[in-house]
């Protein structure tokens, strides 16, 4: 019987035919996991408490702040979105016109300085996310600022309220990551625009458990 790949599937005798015999890698199966020399009930762990990649850890401690956005922040990082809506592609913000994706805009505006702050608008249609992450999308270990005991601050003036799918999270490299709801910390909205004035804002603080990221991000589904 002939089969013809449908255009919807990927063609398993090109480019993307498997690397690896059917049935290969490892196996519950006691005989075929002897062939392989494998104990899956004494698999080695990795007892490193320091960052992927490292061959020893830093035992500095930070004695500056770190600014990641603002008037006073390097180019190690900048401000991306990223949604289902555009297959979660990394589309970098920019700091003088609205960007979008369509079930995210981000708008630069005037807080202590000219455009050193961010007007972020989910819509809700489709998960979406905006996070701070090193240009060249490559893990730093930032493990001196967890030495020092440090948190991950900014300032954050909600215009509505913060739905229960809000989450704030810290990755390594998908899927090593750490993230936590918000939705109940994060302040009242302040029913003030932006042009009327300063409106009240609140510092969100979070504790870093890991130091070793490439993004910090604020989703919504």
């Amino acid at each position: 019987m002939n089969y013809e790949t449908p255009e919807m599937e990927q063609d398993i005798e090109g480019d993307h035919a498997p690397l690896f015999a059917y049935g290969y890698g490892l196996s519950y199966n006691k005989k075929q996991s002897s062939k392989l020399n494998t104990d899956l009930d004494n698999l080695p762990l990795d007892p490193r408490e320091y960052g992927c990649g490292l061959d020893a850890p830093d035992d500095g401690i930070a004695t500056t702040n770190l600014e990641i956005f603002g008037r006073s922040a390097s180019d190690e990082f900048v401000p991306r979105i990223a949604g289902s809506s555009n297959g979660w592609v990394g589309l970098t913000v920019s700091n003088g016109t609205p960007t979008t994706i369509g079930s995210l805009t981000t708008t630069p505006i005037d807080h202590l300085h000219q455009q050193d702050a961010i007007n972020v608008k989910f819509t809700g249609e489709a998960p979406a996310q905006v996070y701070m992450q090193t240009a060249d999308e490559q893990v730093v270990d930032k493990q001196s600022y967890l030495n020092a005991d440090a948190t991950l601050q900014f300032d954050i003036d909600m215009k509505s309220t913060a739905p229960q799918s809000m989450i704030l999270a810290t990755h390594c490299e998908w899927p090593c990551l750490g993230q936590v709801p918000i939705h109940k910390v994060l302040p009242a909205p302040s029913g003030q625009d932006e042009r009327d004035g300063q409106p009240s804002r609140s510092r969100f603080s979070a504790l870093l458990t890991k130091a070793w990221h490439s993004r910090s991000s604020i989703r919504h589904s």
